[in-house]
C-alpha cells in the first residue's frame, strides 16, 4: 500500500498492484487450506477466504476495516464476505470496519475451526494430510461441486 502512495486515484483504479494474481488461488483444482493467526484485516482476510477453507488460531482476529480510509474492500471482500458469514454480518464488518474474533468466526462461519496458536500448523498440516490420502479425481469435484453450490 505505501508503494502506492504517489500513484493518483486513476492509476490505482485502472491497474491492480496487489491482488492481480490472487483469483488464481480460487482456479487451483487442488484444495488450499488456510492457517490464520493474529491479524487477517483486508486483504489478508480476502486472502484468506479465497482458499477452500480457514482453520484459525485463537488469537486471530478478522475484519474489513478499509472503510476507515474511505475505500472499500477490494479483493473480493465485497463478494465472498457476505458468501461466508451472510449479508448482515458482511455489512456489519464493511461499513463499521468492526472485527471479528476466531470465536465469532467460527460461530459465524468465516472459519471451519479454531485450535490453540501451539496447534494451529499442527491441525492445517493434519487437515492436508487427511486431504491428500483421498483420490485426487473426487476431490476435484468435491470442490468444485460446492464451489458451484
Amino acid at each position: 500500500i505505501g508503494a502506492m502512495a504517489n500513484y493518483s486515484f486513476a492509476d490505482v483504479y485502472n491497474n491492480d498492484f496487489i491482488t492481480r494474481n490472487w483469483e488464481q488461488i480460487r482456479s487451483i483444482r487442488k484444495p488450499v487450506i488456510a492457517a490464520v493467526s493474529g491479524f487477517a484485516l483486508g486483504g489478508g482476510c480476502e486472502l484468506a477466504m479465497m482458499c477452500d477453507f480457514i482453520i484459525a488460531a485463537d488469537n486471530a482476529k478478522f475484519g474489513q476495516p478499509e472503510i476507515k480510509l474511505g475505500i472499500i474492500p477490494g479483493a473480493g471482500g465485497t463478494q465472498r464476505l457476505p458468501r461466508a458469514v451472510g449479508k448482515a454480518k458482511a455489512m456489519d464488518m464493511a461499513l463499521t470496519g468492526r472485527m471479528m474474533d476466531a470465536a465469532e468466526a467460527e460461530r459465524v462461519g468465516l472459519v471451519s475451526r479454531v485450535v490453540p496458536l501451539d496447534k494451529l500448523m499442527d491441525e492445517a498440516m493434519g487437515a492436508a494430510l487427511t486431504i491428500c490420502s483421498y483420490g485426487q479425481p473426487s476431490l476435484m469435484a468435491a470442490k468444485e461441486a460446492v464451489n458451484r453450490a
